[in-house]
């Protein structure tokens, strides 16, 4: 980020110690809570000193949530009605690919429409080329991800019996 004047820089500076503070103090605050159990927004957004939606809030929660990932070896899922969930290994198991396998499609679905909007005429031989290359990519692995999550699909059906 490029700052113009030193008073810039200052804000910036005052901005993000505000924020490692923020870390820190919600950091401590989620000790007490272990796998298995929702942390409250309440209870966050105390700790942290402001509300989630205000400027850098989701930041210090995403934040918290990566070192909660690497120090503690705790997953989360927000959920913005509740709080953070802090997920047991059976539901990192169960849920996480899902989730992710979800986001993974819908943006390759977007990719893939979003590239059948350009005009190939216009292009040259070479990004005509590679958007031929990039677009069968997407298909592959679209098609890829939906035979994986089929696979899973009857895998989890069989093991519930």
């Amino acid at each position: 980020m490029a700052h113009n004047t030193n008073e810039e820089k200052e804000i910036a500076m005052k901005i993000e110690e505000k924020h490692k503070d923020a870390v820190e103090a919600l950091f401590v605050a989620l000790d007490d809570f272990t796998k298995g159990t929702t942390v409250p927004w309440l209870i966050i957004q105390k700790a942290m000193g402001c509300h989630r939606n205000d400027r850098g809030g989701w930041t210090i929660v995403n934040r918290v949530r990566k070192r909660l990932r690497v120090d503690r070896q705790i997953v989360t899922l927000a959920d913005p009605r509740v709080g953070l969930k802090f997920l047991t290994d059976n539901e990192v198991a169960l849920i996480i690919p899902v989730f992710r396998g979800r986001r993974a499609r819908r943006q390759i679905d977007r990719g893939i429409r979003e590239t059948d909007a350009a005009d190939v005429a216009q292009l040259s031989h070479h990004a005509s080329v590679s958007l031929a290359l990039s677009r069968r990519h997407m298909r592959e692995v679209r098609l890829a991800e939906g035979q994986g999550r089929k696979e899973v699909r009857m895998l989890t059906q069989a093991t519930r019996r």
